[in-house]
């Protein structure tokens, strides 16, 4: 019978993240012990601004019609 280890595996720790949290880890710190940063999604800045103004825009709608 092989050995395990001393508690839960990588995988099984990383079910307890939010995707918030995994997101920040590969874009902001860097992943692993290599802190290894890769593009989370990829987005440019232009695109980014986009998403955030039709997010306000969609909020404000809301509540105006509220």
């Amino acid at each position: 019978m092989p050995k395990r280890g001393p508690g839960p595996t990588f995988i099984q720790r990383s079910h307890g993240k939010s995707p918030s949290e995994k997101a920040t880890y590969h874009q902001i710190v860097g992943a692993g012990r290599s802190h290894v940063k890769r593009k989370f999604l990829g987005l440019t800045s232009e695109e980014e601004v986009a998403i955030r103004q039709r997010l306000v825009d969609g909020m404000n709608e809301r509540r105006r019609t509220r």
